[in-house]
């Protein structure tokens, strides 16, 4: 479960971006920002109503220090996947001129099914070579009803598109 809770949480940070944000539109909706980990570089945004064990779309933005190949991380995740979800798919493009990863794929268990699209750059954080992960999740409880999952079908593409165009914003402290 801890690595659900992990692979359900990220979207990312960008230290070195011009972005400070409370709130963020994405797709033409606003996602406010629900949880911040300073320590950890961590910010979730969710949807107005939804809460943090209870929501339908997420973004969220990470930091990882001393991680510094977007590809290497992206298949390293793949692994992960392959081995605690061996019936979920996934899929990786790395864009070798810009050094960026996109992985998008599916978690699920008995209660949630989670659809995730992770846009990984190369950072450096106080001389440190790091990674920022900029997150959107898609989550149904129990099973996905037949319009979430016509939801998921039609904007599938959409939403991996949008993702490896968004300007992931710096991260933001909450205290």
């Amino acid at each position: 479960m801890l690595f659900f809770r992990y692979i359900s949480i990220i979207i990312l940070i960008s230290i070195s971006s011009s972005v400070y944000a409370k709130t963020i539109i994405f797709d033409e909706e606003e996602y406010h920002l629900a949880f911040t980990q300073k320590g950890y570089y961590l910010n979730e945004f969710i949807l107005k109503g939804d809460n943090l064990d209870n929501w339908k779309k997420m973004l969220s933005t990470r930091v990882i220090t001393g991680i510094d190949n977007p590809k290497k991380y992206a298949q390293e995740l793949a692994n992960q996947i392959k081995t605690n979800y061996p019936k979920s798919p996934y899929e990786i493009v790395f864009n070798s001129k810009a050094n960026i990863a996109i992985i998008d794929f599916f978690i699920f268990n008995d209660k949630v099914y989670e659809y995730n699209i992770f846009k990984i750059i190369p950072i450096t954080i106080n001389n440190i070579e790091s990674i920022k992960i900029y997150q959107f999740a898609f989550r149904c409880y129990d099973e996905c009803s037949k319009e979430e999952q016509q939801t998921l079908e039609k904007n599938r593409h959409h939403w991996i598109d949008l993702v490896s165009k968004a300007e992931v914003p710096e991260f933001v402290d909450n205290e």
